[in-house]
């Protein structure tokens, strides 16, 4: 999270942030866990992409990561970084794929259903104070989502 806090406490957004962005390790096994934030780039980059080049699961894992307002054509915002988190930390913290069930036809059906706010189902199971961050970041309307000030303060305070 503290990548993402220093994009945007210097005006930058990241555009694309999901699991496969996310570089997990550890040097050895003393040493703590290190989570990187990679692929940084302006998303205008891949807008001239023909659609015959992205396979369908590749659109689907696009689109399941991305906001409703950036599928429906709006530039990336902070706030659009703030849904795209929403969605890997509820990855992270299951410790499986969203979306296990395949409820989409394709890629475009992805889209469609995100963007009109279809979302994950939590495992029975789990913390209820992470779905309630998890929930605010991936609110449909976009200046409802939290600031990653305010998710970093809530996971803060989680004792886990």
């Amino acid at each position: 999270m503290t990548a993402i806090k220093y994009l945007h406490n210097n005006n930058r957004v990241h555009g694309d942030i999901k699991p496969q962005n996310l570089l997990v390790f550890s040097l050895n096994k003393k040493d703590d866990v290190v989570c990187k934030l990679s692929d940084y780039w302006n998303i205008q980059q891949i807008t001239g992409v023909s659609s015959d080049i992205i396979t369908d699961d590749e659109m689907i894992s696009v689109a399941i990561f991305q906001a409703p307002e950036v599928l429906k054509g709006k530039e990336p915002t902070k706030s659009s970084d703030i849904y795209s988190l929403g969605m890997c930390l509820l990855e992270i913290f299951q410790q499986h794929e969203i979306y296990q069930d395949k409820p989409f036809v394709n890629g475009w059906d992805a889209a469609v259903q995100v963007a009109k706010g279809k979302r994950p189902n939590f495992d029975p199971d789990f913390n209820e104070q992470i779905t309630s961050i998890i929930k605010q970041c991936w609110q449909q309307d976009k200046d409802e989502r939290p600031s990653i000030d305010e998710v970093i303060n809530q996971f803060q305070s989680i004792e886990f």
